[in-house]
């Protein structure tokens, strides 16, 4: 079923009331024809949506003027009493208010059918597609799939369950994604990620990046810049990047592979592992959890000590006792110069 959507002006509100004498019983899909919007200088873009799925694209021509809206309506069969009672009370809407132009789902505003919705499952998905020229952005979505691609400008994007997609593109962008599956990759700008239990996969970010992953799987690699990465559990893999790298790790299991440049970490009980190539610049303390070192063909000078863990070391390194402390300083035999510092609580340390 097709509807028609007309074009918007400056100030004025398209409401579009889906449920309308019936015919969304009748019809699982609504499919609307394209919706337009100029944008003007200053302007800002707010989506906010429910369940189904977000596509933003950046149209990046000197001569893009209009934000351009795709919109699908699905009406699942499974759909609950609940569910279909309150048809009519889910509402599009496009409007300016000022520099904001927020696209948006209403939903019903009753807090019972939202617990009888919650409950019962059978929410009408819904299917955007926005085409528009970069401006600064916000997308806020319940449940389902995020997609934003060559983005040029900044990016706020909140999802609570589902996947999200975040490819190419310039400008500072902050992700949050609770649940789910999260790419990153190709983006240049400032980039800061939070996750409660995500699965992360973080790629080719040229600028500082900050990834927060609580209890999920994070995969990060091939940063260029500040790279600050914070988790309590689970598993968190770098790799192939350079800078400077600051780790804050309770319980969690990193891994380091390939790094160059500043390395800098407070671990609890997790594991760290770290491979690290070039000029070795390393400080790490850890309480419980074991540290281990790869440098390959390094000169450093290192300065490690435990105070009730074991140490796996060359054996031309001497092992000094002191009444608290199992410490060793010396230097590496390799070619590359280097500084390394390891304190650990009851943790091993392992360096090869």
């Amino acid at each position: 079923m097709t509807r028609s959507m007309k074009t918007l002006g400056f100030g004025l509100l398209a409401s579009l009331l889906f449920l309308s004498e019936g015919q969304q019983s009748e019809a699982a899909v609504l499919d609307y024809k394209p919706l337009a919007m100029e944008v003007q200088k200053g302007d800002r873009l707010v989506i906010q949506g429910f369940e189904g799925r977000v596509k933003l694209v950046g149209n990046n021509r000197n001569n893009a003027k209009d934000i351009v809206i795709n919109l699908k309506q699905d009406n699942p069969a499974n759909m609950s009493a609940e569910g279909k009672a309150v048809l009519d009370e889910w509402l599009f809407s496009l409007q300016r208010k000022g520099e904001v132009i927020e696209v948006a789902i209403r939903s019903p505003q009753s807090k019972q059918v939202w617990s009888k919705l919650l409950m019962s499952g059978g929410m009408p998905q819904f299917y955007m597609e926005i085409s528009a020229p970069p401006i600064p952005a916000e997308v806020t979505w319940r449940k389902g799939t995020v997609s934003i691609e060559n983005w040029n400008d900044t990016l706020s994007v909140h999802v609570l369950e589902g996947e999200t997609r975040v490819v190419g593109g310039k400008g500072e962008a902050q992700v949050v994604h609770q649940d789910g599956t999260l790419v990153l990759s190709g983006r240049e700008g400032n980039v800061s990620v939070e996750s409660f239990k995500g699965t992360l996969t973080v790629a080719k970010v040229k600028g500082k990046l900050d990834v927060e992953n609580f209890s999920g799987t994070s995969r990060i690699s091939d940063v260029d810049g500040q790279l600050n990465v914070t988790s309590t559990s689970g598993t968190m893999k770098i790799s192939d990047s350079k800078g400077r790298l600051d780790f804050h790790n309770l319980r969690a299991n990193l891994v380091i592979d390939d790094f160059s440049g500043e390395l800098r970490g407070r671990n609890g009980a997790g594991s760290v592992s770290a491979s690290v190539k070039g000029e070795a610049d390393v400080r790490i303390h850890s309480k419980e959890g074991g540290v281990s070192l790869r440098l390959p063909n390094s000169a450093a000078r290192v300065n490690l000590g435990t105070a009730e863990g074991n140490m796996a070391l060359p054996n031309y390194l001497h092992v000094s006792r002191l009444p608290n402390l199992r410490w060793v300083r010396g230097r590496l035999r390799g070619d590359v110069k280097g500084s390394v510092y390891v304190r650990t609580n009851e943790g091993n340390i392992r360096l090869r």
